[in-house]
């Protein structure tokens, strides 16, 4: 009976001490996150990137401008005429996603990023997804947003140049057409 007891107490000792330890981190809150399926694969780990980098006035050589704000009205304001900034414009809210997202975003294969783009951007930190929404178009003097169908967007690229921060590439989405930007102090 004694020799019970004493193997019962062993036993019950072994038990409790394996339920106290604990793996490292057991604890610790779980990534809930899954990540970003970016071509089958997910990206789970975090891109450094700051939208912040490509909020003010961008510019063209020859022709247009756009200005991203991030003051309290969120607007940007994209000039068909860099020299005309009182007419022919689009203006609205926009939204940013920036790094894999911006990518997925904007329906391009991983195959085409790294064909076409990655070699001006030197890495997704790098690449943005710009959604302007249409809300005002002022075209030869006039204000013609009730023109507009403002469910629409346009869709860009933008893409910061790995070696110079003050020069980006603008691509239309739409018509995969291409615009380098210089940035505007």
């Amino acid at each position: 009976m004694k020799k019970r007891v004493i193997v019962s107490a062993f036993a019950l000792l072994m038990l409790l001490s394996l339920t106290a330890c604990e793996k490292k981190g057991q604890n610790e809150p779980r990534q809930t996150d899954p990540g970003i399926n970016f071509n089958g694969q997910v990206m789970s780990e975090p891109v450094t990137t700051s939208e912040n980098e490509i909020y003010g006035r961008w510019e063209a050589e020859n022709g247009p401008a756009i200005e991203i704000n991030a003051n309290s009205d969120g607007k940007y304001t994209y000039y068909l005429d860099k020299n005309n900034t009182s007419d022919n414009y689009y203006k609205g809210p926009f939204e940013i996603s920036s790094g894999p997202k911006a990518i997925v975003d904007l329906s391009l294969s991983a195959q085409e990023y790294l064909e076409k783009y990655d070699s001006y951007a030197g890495g997704l930190k790098n690449a943005f997804a710009l959604k302007l929404q249409y809300e005002t178009f002022q075209s030869e003097g006039t204000d013609k947003s009730d023109t507009l169908n403002k469910s629409e967007y346009m869709n860009f690229l933008f893409l910061l140049s790995e070696d110079n921060a003050d020069k980006a590439l603008l691509v239309n989405m739409n018509d995969s057409t291409s615009t380098e930007l210089t940035r505007v102090k």
